[in-house]
């Protein structure tokens, strides 16, 4: 499902640090639905526990906030990542047309026509010298 080996270069990071964030999204999740359902002096959105609230709902949101710029600065950008994953494309497809052109010139050296399919009674056919098309 997930292919994370064809990720571009720097993206891995990305994917570790959503995995980081989603628990500690939880957190401030918990503490904003005690506040709407629970009726304690703790989780009061006015006149609540700073403390509590800071540890709770702002601190989290910081670090969260904090390590998605810092993954989105050292990240490289998307055209450079590109154009490396398009080079090397290209080389693999260089390196498969000679490995072809190899099995090509084979086939005309020993008299397969390159129609696309395995041509052995054309081969039989020019050994008796009869013509088979």
């Amino acid at each position: 499902m997930f292919e994370v080996n064809k990720t571009a270069r720097g993206e891995k990071r990305l994917l570790i640090a959503v995995i980081i964030a989603l628990p500690m999204l939880g957190s401030p999740l918990l503490y904003s639905i005690l506040c709407a359902f629970k009726d304690d002096k703790i989780f009061n959105l006015v006149d609540g526990n700073v403390v509590v609230w800071v540890c709770m709902a702002v601190l989290e949101e910081v670090v969260i906030v904090g390590m998605y710029a810092v993954m989105g600065l050292t990240v490289h950008r998307y055209e450079e990542s590109m154009r490396e994953r398009t080079e090397m494309l290209e080389r693999e497809v260089r390196s498969e047309r000679r490995k072809g052109d190899a099995r090509v010139q084979w086939g005309e050296e020993n008299g397969f026509r390159n129609s696309g399919r395995y041509s052995a009674p054309t081969r039989q056919a020019q050994i008796q010298g009869q013509s088979y098309h």
